[in-house]
């Protein structure tokens, strides 16, 4: 069972003023049995739950939004969650306002810290943009099926086969799963590391490439054949927007916004010749050449060496240990970009969420550090890559003491 399975249970999704009741099976006429339901006893919201989720089946208030807007509808545990914390709906959010909005930021570089935990080692001039889990590389390879040449009659509808003649070949080509392991994406480079295959490719080696909902596909100047990686969904990512929470899939359209990161530039650096700018963006359907595209990216990795000095002097606070019980907020730590390992205890007897949220020192929202929903004498730890210097905020969400360790 997922943490979405149990954490939607703990605010309504209609009323969000209270948790569910717990999942009660439902009989007809007494004994036929008639689904588990989850009702809320503040609106009177009732849910039909699901093996993966849950469908609203009646509110007291028929003109409440949510109703009009999900009533009768199944969805996902996730996604009661989503709505439960102020979003909405995959299928609503993917056309939202507030989805562009994100795409947006991705677009200037402001990535969630949770994606930015390479396990490569960084050059100098690198920038780390993205890391994904569980990533599958797949190829196209040529199969060959042989048979024997024959005689195939149907008399009386019943099939008959007689086999002779002379051994045939046909090939065909299949796309076959290679290796399964982590895609990483720098300013230079995108780099696969599987159980038994590695790529390690240079962003000017890549000729052609396109993207699809769950993955992309690449052509290289060092290969004959395409190559295409896949699961991009089987990451989670939060987002926050406008104070507003989600949870939601990763996409090729997320992975397109943060490869354009690579070409941003803030509103007061951008060259007044609006046309050329536009020009130097990536799309996969323009028509720039590849020696245009090349050289731009070694202008922008030429260009980051100017500020190479002052990144190496970035400050590295070293160990750091806070400790606390319940609800609390770690103010003003100083983290230094560059690599951060995150250790977490919690001391606890019940079975509540135990949740460690990262902000920045002007309260915007960088993602989750830990999300877990039961936090029972938890113990665990993680990794992220810090944007930039500076002080930061934890937001502990517990009902327990807690212990964090940070490492640097």
């Amino acid at each position: 069972m997922t943490s979405y399975e149990t954490d939607w249970l703990k605010k309504c999704p209609v009323c969000k003023q209270g948790p569910l009741s717990a999942p009660e099976e439902k009989k007809i006429f007494g004994f036929l049995p008639g689904g588990k339901f989850c009702k809320c006893p503040k609106c009177g919201a009732s849910f039909n739950k699901k093996s993966s989720g849950a469908r609203l089946t009646s509110v007291q208030n028929k003109d409440n939004p949510i109703w009009r807007q999900y009533g009768h509808n199944n969805l996902t545990a996730r996604e009661w969650l989503n709505i439960a914390n102020g979003g909405m709906s995959d299928q609503v959010f993917v056309k939202s306002s507030e989805f562009k909005s994100w795409l947006e930021q991705l677009k200037q570089g402001k990535i969630p810290a949770t994606l930015l935990a390479l396990p490569i080692s960084l050059t100098d001039y690198e920038k780390p943009l993205l890391n994904l889990n569980n990533i599958s590389l797949l190829e196209p390879r040529i199969e060959t099926t042989g048979y024997y040449g024959g005689v195939n009659y149907q008399p009386n509808g019943k099939d008959f086969g007689a086999q002779g003649g002379e051994f045939k070949t046909k090939q065909e080509e299949v796309i076959t799963n290679i290796d399964t392991g982590t895609l990483s994406l720098t300013n230079n480079r995108l780099v696969f590391l599987g159980g038994q295959h590695s790529i390690n490719c240079g962003l000017n080696e890549i000729v052609d490439w396109s993207y699809f909902n769950d993955g992309i596909e690449i052509a290289r100047t060092d290969q004959e054949i395409k190559q295409s990686f896949t699961g991009f969904n089987k990451t989670m990512v939060s987002i926050v927007v406008d104070s507003n929470s989600y949870f939601a899939r990763f996409t090729g359209e997320m992975f397109v916004a943060i490869w354009n990161s690579m070409f941003y530039e803030p509103e007061k650096e951008k060259n007044s010749d609006s046309k050329e700018n536009e020009q130097s963006k990536p799309n996969n359907s323009s028509n720039e050449s590849t020696e245009n595209r090349d050289k731009r990216i070694d202008e922008k990795q030429a260009s980051s060496k100017h500020s190479t000095s002052k990144k190496r002097k970035s400050h590295m606070p070293g160990k750091q240990e806070f400790k606390g019980k319940g609800d609390s907020v770690v103010k003003n730590f100083q983290l230094g970009e560059g690599l951060a390992t995150f250790s977490f205890q919690n001391e606890d007897d019940t079975n509540w969420f135990f949740q460690v949220s990262l902000l920045n020192s002007q309260g915007e929202n960088l993602g989750y550090l830990l999300n877990e929903s039961n936090g029972k004498d938890y113990k665990g730890q993680t990794a992220i890559h810090v944007p930039a210097d500076g002080d930061y905020i934890m937001n502990v969400k517990s009902r327990g003491k807690w212990i964090i360790n940070i490492e640097q």
